[in-house]
């Protein structure tokens, strides 16, 4: 019976898949709005316990934070985000909110006495938000470029588009090799080296973990 109920799929602005919320036109406003709800919630269970008074010092705190809060933030499949500069500035405002109360700092104290955010992530031994962004990106990009030709995830990262219509609904369609040059880019890691950098993946882990300059990335001292 081709009439049957289970021809007729419906149309819809976004859907669940494996964990992650999925938009048709290919943004990630209704996954970051996710993302931002939940850690928003641990943060908010945790704040005035956890997160408060001197018993802990700074960096404790941090990395308890990055295993109770900034998990359900970055958790899962940010490693492949291409975010917009509103959703970013969204989750690094949530970031910075957290960091500046983990430093024991108030927005008007911040104000105040002129404290930047980079010495309150220097108290923490926090790395900026689009740090921890482009060093999933990397891990992720070296275990794909450790993987064989006939893999979907080396073709993504390594393949082009032809063809593909450039309607108004495709505007925020890109390239995940793109994502990875821009990570690159932000690492001052030569792209033209990154293929052989990334197949030890020991040395290229390590490497990204301690904002590595490759010798002969552009920048690079």
């Amino acid at each position: 019976d081709e009439t049957g109920p289970w021809l007729r799929l419906e149309g819809v602005h976004d859907f669940n898949m494996l964990g992650s919320t999925v938009q048709d036109d290919g943004r990630l406003e209704c996954e970051v709005t996710a993302r931002l709800r939940s850690a928003g919630a641990a943060w908010s269970r945790l704040r005035q316990t956890l997160f408060s008074g001197s018993v802990l010092g700074p960096r404790r705190k941090y990395t308890l934070f990055t295993t109770f809060v900034l998990s359900r933030l970055l958790l899962y499949a940010c490693e492949t985000w291409r975010l917009d500069s509103s959703e970013l500035r969204r989750l690094q405002r949530f970031y910075d909110r957290c960091l500046r109360h983990l430093a024991g700092h108030t927005g008007w104290t911040v104000w105040q006495q002129r404290v930047s955010y980079h010495s309150i992530r220097a108290i923490l031994g926090a790395p900026h938000f689009r740090n921890l962004l482009d060093r999933r990106c990397l891990m992720w990009a070296g275990h794909v470029a450790r993987m064989s030709s006939t893999r979907i995830p080396l073709q993504q990262l390594t393949g082009d588009t032809s063809n593909w219509p450039r309607d108004t609904t495709r505007k925020t369609f890109y390239r995940y090799s793109q994502r990875v040059s821009e990570a690159l880019r932000n690492y001052s890691i030569n792209s033209r080296l990154f293929f052989d950098a990334a197949h030890d993946a020991g040395r290229w882990r390590e490497h990204i973990h301690r904002g590595w300059r490759h010798p002969g990335a552009a920048g690079a001292g």
